[in-house]
């Protein structure tokens, strides 16, 4: 697929015009590719899907069935010309005298039919005596070369295979057919909490309530299609990603599924944050082994040139969608932790500690050095570079470093330089600039040094690399200078409850000494230590209070300020924008809290000083900003004020070039109707062409008059098919009645 945002040209049928064309008349419109078993019909040389797609799909589906199978794609860009039609009862006629006993007919709608009408398929079936395999919906080239339907009328519909005078068989949405197919086609719509279970091409989508239906163009779409390992993604861009979906749900669906199949499961985010928490609850609750990506496996070229393949790697992604840097940590393997699982309530016992992940899958940043260790590189005999799920981490050799720890960011690729007590040298600088040199080029905006306790000399020496290499180090705290204050919880306090008793202690009380620790780190500007303590205590307060909870959303905020004092302003925002949404649920509209966490929220995102950064974020202040707009509206004009400077001072850098889905566009045989506009920067599909679409942009059957290409005369005398010889194009309407 040729790159991110394609999405083609659908056409409606003319009315009142029979096509065709007159008899000898010379075919000079339609272009014809030929690949391993798979013929692509082109009306022009910008029509979709193109030959950089029918490449893919053929080596995806390869030489089948000793060639009795193959496969047929038409592109378009407008009106089909009326050759194009002819041309295709040329190629059917040709696969027929060759021995092919069933065409895959890559044409959106092919499948779609009523039953006065019989589809396309149907009715080439019947004239030409073969096998026709042909999608009831819109068909999409998926990265990687498999086909799908994400509007198929039933669970097991899509793809479906005509016989001549027969019902069709329902093949699934996917095809070819994975093994895991049929399992995921059983589940159900929607999780216990509401969230809805979508048939996407690499398995299923987990969305939050609400979210609606993704559609060709989504970001769920650019991820390949495994044969071998299924594929969970967990949230959509722009509703907090799939951190917050509770752990009971995906236990629910994992333990719906038969134990062949839930042994190969992946689980990936579908957009930013970090599904790893929510995992190891699973793992605790099941008492079973769970693969967990980085982020969502997106199809990637191969780093050769030359090699035209594609690979499914993670990439992370914003909280637009937008994708920002690959991470050097692919894949780990959670496993239940030493305290056993959880008595039945799908999370963890409360003094249960998750085991630590096994490093699965990872790739070197450095390709001229020696793995020394999984996930370990020797830069010298001195330095070696660990890879972690935040980034790399740059140590003594021989010296073991964690996997986890620091969060893992869509904005910030986190290089760590360390320990502190270890002296920082010509050697180290060498190492860190041949680790630098290497770094993928989108990278570099998302990568920050971090080198905390380090003398002025040493940070001095790692603001002249950064600047060098492109890269940034976090603003340092000024000497002497105290940072502000954690806030102080906002509102009233709570209301005695009655009789006396003592009211319930809020997060500052319950939590005082760990916050204490938290406080003592910031002040002495270790913001790294600051943050890995803010987490952890967040992590711990929404498994004891729940998500929703006072106490949980003020260890929150306690986190956020953390942040923001770190220079991670973006962050901040976020977290805060989270903090506000959830007291307007939980309180209502008049929440002075929520007002505050939005105002903090606006405050941080103004302080972002990475304007494209800045812009991407930008959505999400502005939705907040709508649901408490200030007096009269000024909040929110301010906020939208804000956004268009941001706008006028920098063109947003368009997205990397990532292969995308391809909607199969609908071939019509006159005048196009609507064209459907570029999808969104994201967008991964590529569409097929389709017979034609009907009202409302879907599918048409054959209740329109569409032309069907009529088979050439077995002999002389006779001719296969109701057609005269001298006409070359006949209607579907005089196929079907005969």
């Amino acid at each position: 697929m040729s790159r991110w945002g394609t999405l083609f040209t659908r056409l409606a049928p003319g009315r009142g015009e029979q096509p065709g064309s007159a008899p000898g008349e010379p075919d000079t419109t339609v272009l014809v590719d030929e690949y391993d078993g798979l013929t692509l019909l082109r009306a022009t040389e910008q029509a979709v899907p193109g030959p950089q797609d029918a490449a893919e799909l053929a080596r995806s589906l390869g030489a089948e069935g000793g060639r009795t199978v193959a496969t047929v794609v038409v592109g378009v860009d407008g009106p089909v010309p009326p050759g194009l039609w002819t041309r295709l009862g040329d190629v059917l006629d040709a696969l027929r005298g060759n021995g092919t006993t069933t065409v895959r007919l890559v044409v959106s709608g092919a499948g779609s039919g009523t039953p006065d009408r019989p589809a396309l398929a149907q009715r080439i079936a019947d004239t030409w005596g073969l096998g026709v395999i042909a999608p009831e919906g819109n068909a999409l080239l998926v990265p990687g070369g498999t086909l799908f339907v994400p509007d198929a009328p039933e669970p097991s519909g899509g793809w479906q295979l005509f016989q001549p005078g027969t019902e069709p068989t329902p093949l699934g949405a996917r095809h070819p057919a994975p093994g895991w197919q049929t399992a995921f086609a059983a589940l159900p719509e929607h999780t216990t909490a509401g969230h809805a279970v979508r048939p996407v091409p690499a398995g299923v989508l987990l969305q939050p309530p609400g979210t609606p239906p993704p559609v060709p163009g989504d970001l769920c779409y650019a991820v390949p299609v495994d044969a071998a390992h299924p594929t969970v993604l967990v949230g959509v861009p722009g509703r907090g990603g799939g951190a917050r979906i509770p752990a009971d749900d995906l236990a629910a669906l994992l333990a719906a599924l038969p134990a062949a199949v839930r042994d190969r499961i992946r689980v990936a985010p579908g957009a930013e944050g970090d599904l790893l928490p929510v995992v190891q609850e699973v793992t605790g609750a099941l008492d079973i082994e769970v693969e967990v990506l980085t982020g969502p496996p997106l199809a990637v070229r191969a780093a050769t040139p030359d090699d035209g393949d594609l690979a499914a790697g993670p990439v992370l992604v914003d909280i637009t969608g937008r994708p920002t840097w690959r991470p050097y940590v692919e894949a780990v393997m959670c496993h239940p932790g030493s305290s056993g699982s959880s008595g039945g309530s799908g999370s963890s016992d409360e003094g249960a500690e998750a085991a630590a992940p096994r490093l699965l899958r990872w790739r070197s940043p450095v390709p001229d050095a020696q793995p020394q260790d999984a996930g370990v590189v020797r830069l010298s005999e001195r330095w070696q570079v660990t890879m972690t799920r935040s980034g790399l981490a740059l140590g003594p050799a021989g010296q073991p470093l964690p996997l986890t720890g620091r969060p893992v960011l869509a904005d910030q690729l986190a290089v760590e330089i360390g320990p502190s007590d270890e002296p920082l040298d010509e050697s180290c600088w060498t190492a860190l600039s041949h680790v630098l040199d290497y770094l993928d080029p989108e990278a570099r905006e998302y990568t920050v040094l971090h080198a905390p306790g380090r003398s002025a000399e040493e940070s001095r020496m790692l603001r002249r690399l950064a600047v060098q290499h492109g890269v940034r180090m976090p603003w340092p705290p000024t000497a002497g200078a105290d940072p502000e204050a954690l806030p102080e919880p906002v509102g009233a306090e709570p209301p005695a409850p009655a009789g006396g008793d003592t009211p319930a202690p809020d997060g500052f009380t319950l939590y005082r000494d760990r916050i204490g620790g938290i406080v003592q780190a910031a002040n002495a500007g270790r913001y790294d230590d600051a943050t890995a303590l803010a987490t952890a205590l967040e992590r711990e307060a929404f498994t004891a209070h729940g998500s929703e909870h006072p106490t949980a959303l003020q260890i929150r905020q306690i986190r956020a300020h953390v942040m923001r004092l770190a220079g991670h302003n973006a962050l901040a925002a976020d977290l805060y924008r989270r903090v506000a949404f959830s007291l307007l649920v939980t309180s209502g509209l008049d929440s002075v809290d929520a007002e505050q966490a939005a105002a903090n929220a606006d405050a941080c995102w103004r302080d972002t000083g990475d304007i494209a950064l800045a812009l991407r974020i930008a959505p999400s202040i502005i939705a907040l900003r709508q649901k408490l707009p200030g007096p009269d509206g000024s909040w929110l004009r301010a906020a939208e004020r804000y956004r268009d400077q941001l706008d006028t001072a920098h063109a947003v850098a368009p997205a990397p070039e990532l292969p995308s889905a391809v909607p199969v566009p609908v071939p019509a045989p006159t005048a196009p109707a609507a064209v459907v506009g570029p999808a969104p920067v994201i967008a991964p599909v590529v569409s097929v062409a389709s017979v034609a679409s009907g009202p409302g942009g879907s599918p048409a059957t054959a209740n329109q008059d569409l032309p069907v290409p009529v088979p050439a005369p077995t002999a002389p005398a006779a001719v296969v098919g109701p057609a005269p010889v001298i006409a070359p194009v006949v209607s579907v309407a005089s196929v079907a009645s005969g």
